[in-house]
């Protein structure tokens, strides 16, 4: 259980990483957008996001 969390976390700063090396100025870009949109936006989309990631979490779960 504590591997698979490790491994995940190893995962995502890994596809982190890669946004900052293959494309800086688009994310750069993006932070500013972020940066003007309401709070409540943000919220929504932090929500839908995680809920998402969820419902992968729990279908790869499901189908191993």
């Amino acid at each position: 259980m504590i591997t698979d969390i490790i491994w995940a976390i190893g995962l995502v700063l890994m596809i982190e990483g890669l946004v900052y090396l293959l494309a800086p100025h688009s994310f750069v870009e993006m932070l500013k957008r972020l940066a003007e949109m309401p709070i409540y936006n943000l919220r929504m989309t932090g929500a839908i996001v995680a809920l998402l990631g969820g419902l992968i979490l729990l279908a790869v779960r499901h189908w191993t």
